[in-house]
């Protein structure tokens, strides 16, 4: 094998820039990203799995979030595709000229919404498994809550409520709950716990319980009878 040695220009290092967050389309054919400009803003961009097609999807500059939940490595959640059809959401600054709102944009036609109104910190955006609403992690008054939205764009329901933080979202196979990690402990501000939200009624289970515990990053099973979290009980994670 021979290596060339080749020096790069100014010009040229000026032009590296370091790729954001992706996920995959639910169909496996795209891949939407983060990548910053020159001057280091971030935009939304795709492309196809085989490399060949990359373009910008919006003009719209992306917020980017830098810790998804109470998990501190599970960074950068990036951009969310919806699960039946293009559309792809992500964080940008609200219209309101305050905080950041939770946007969607067409992969296919570039249609840019704005899903959340309001002033305040949304974040965290995450399509229900049927594509029809959207949950997300909104701060107000200090604290954060979680909300649900109808992914065409509307008024957000506030769906907990209490002195804790609610945060790291996850909707179940079937839509009927929501875990989500909550800062419950009545002993250590910095535990954290597992607990399940019906979105029918709005009832809040705990299902974890530890005050010295950080739980964290729940994930549904395929049939929904299971939840798996990261936790450091034990000491370890």
């Amino acid at each position: 094998m021979q290596f060339i040695k080749s020096q790069l220009s100014l010009e040229q290092l000026a032009i590296v820039r370091s790729v954001g967050p992706g996920n995959w389309s639910k169909d496996g054919k795209q891949i939407a990203y983060i990548l910053p400009d020159r001057n280091g803003k971030n935009f939304l961009w795709v492309t196809s799995t085989d490399g060949k097609k990359s373009h910008q999807l919006t003009d719209r500059s992306i917020h980017l979030e830098m810790s998804d939940g109470t998990d501190r490595r599970d960074v950068w959640g990036g951009p969310q595709w919806s699960p039946n059809d293009g559309r792809v959401a992500f964080l940008s600054a609200s219209s309101s000229g305050k905080g950041t709102s939770v946007w969607t944009v067409d992969s296919y036609n570039g249609e840019t919404r704005e899903i959340s109104k309001h002033f305040g910190i949304d974040r965290t955006p995450r399509w229900s498994t049927n594509g029809v609403q959207i949950g997300m992690v909104v701060h107000r008054n200090g604290r954060d809550d979680i909300h649900i939205v109808p992914s065409s764009g509307g008024t957000a329901t506030q769906m907990t409520f209490g002195q804790s933080d609610n945060t790291d979202l996850s909707w179940s196979p079937d839509d009927s709950q929501i875990a989500f990690i909550s800062q419950v402990s009545e002993i250590d501000v910095f535990s954290n716990n597992l607990c399940l939200l019906s979105t029918g009624d709005g009832k809040v289970v705990q299902i974890t319980h530890g005050d010295r515990a950080n739980d964290r990053t729940p994930r549904w099973s395929p049939d929904g009878k299971q939840i798996a979290f990261i936790s450091n009980r034990g000491d370890n994670d």
